[in-house]
């Protein structure tokens, strides 16, 4: 299913578009190659080594945001495609986020034990009120519950939601449940009140979104005036994009030049901006 959401098309020129099909294909990219075609719908990226041959689909492609690439290629600027068609609108979606967690539930928590510091941390500054409601949006394994209920007590409320139903169960089978409520639910539309919650803590989520802006707009809504958000990942975004062999880009919205005016807009206010080598915070407060 994920592949689906990282389909490049090929526009043949000669034999250079043929060989920069096997390149892609190594990056887990689904390439369709052809001579013409009408339209980009249903795809990700497109790749024309001869741009003159194809200029209704460049026009597309700028229109649409999409990544483009023309020739001539090189290594260099295939992995940098590659990796543009990655983290694109089109591969961020429910669907692709689902595919990819689920295979990756059972053992996720394991992949990063160290990261334990680095959330208490987070969540001291997030700072749930003792008696309040904080929703861990995005919550994969609960791995933050614990100290989530540890921040709001026992007179508080915690709550996780994640979009994966495998790592709900994950987080089930590491005893999660006993630190608060469990819900399978997509953050673009929760099953909770508005002003429901009076913290909330999304890590490791906004990169995977389809529609960022319309998702802080959401967690806006269940959010008490005064309630703070803290969007956080325990490592930068320089130092997770070289983790998996990709470059930044300009249209990142973690970037502080994107979230500023994306928070402004979906009803919060930035009050803190740090992303360094060793975490990625943002802390906003609901201004609405």
């Amino acid at each position: 299913m994920a592949s689906a959401l990282r389909r490049v098309l090929v526009i043949r020129a000669g034999e250079q578009a043929s060989l920069a099909a096997g390149p892609l294909r190594v990056a887990g990219l689904d390439v369709h190659e052809y001579e013409t075609a009408a339209d980009l719908d249903g795809y990700s990226g497109l790749l024309a080594v001869d741009a003159e041959a194809v200029p209704h689909l460049l026009s597309q492609a700028r229109a649409a945001g999409l990544p483009l690439l023309t020739g001539p290629l090189s290594p260099e600027r295939l992995a940098a495609f590659a990796a543009l068609v990655a983290d694109s609108p089109a591969y961020r979606s429910a669907e692709g986020t689902r595919a990819f967690f689920s295979a990756r539930a059972a053992t996720w928590e394991e992949k990063f034990p160290d990261d334990g510091p680095a959330f208490a941390a987070a969540i001291a500054e997030l700072a749930p009120v003792a008696g309040g409601t904080v929703l861990d949006a995005g919550c994969g394994t609960g791995r933050a519950m614990p100290l989530l209920r540890e921040a709001v007590t026992a007179e508080g409320r915690v709550i996780g939601a994640d979009l994966t139903p495998e790592m709900i169960a994950s987080a089930r089978e590491r005893g999660r449940a006993a630190w608060g409520t469990l819900l399978i639910a997509d953050v673009a539309r929760l099953p909770l009140r508005d002003r429901a919650v009076d913290a909330v803590l999304a890590a490791g989520l906004l990169s995977h979104l389809p529609d960022p802006a319309a998702v802080l707009a959401e967690l806006a809504r269940i959010a008490a005036p005064g309630a703070r958000l803290a969007l956080f990942h325990p490592v930068g975004r320089a130092v997770l994009a070289a983790r998996h062999g990709r470059r930044l880009t300009p249209a990142d919205p973690r970037a502080e030049r994107n979230l500023r005016p994306m928070l402004t807009g979906s009803g919060w206010s930035l009050i803190a901006y740090d992303d360094t080598d060793t975490r990625y915070l943002a802390l906003a407060v609901r201004s609405r």
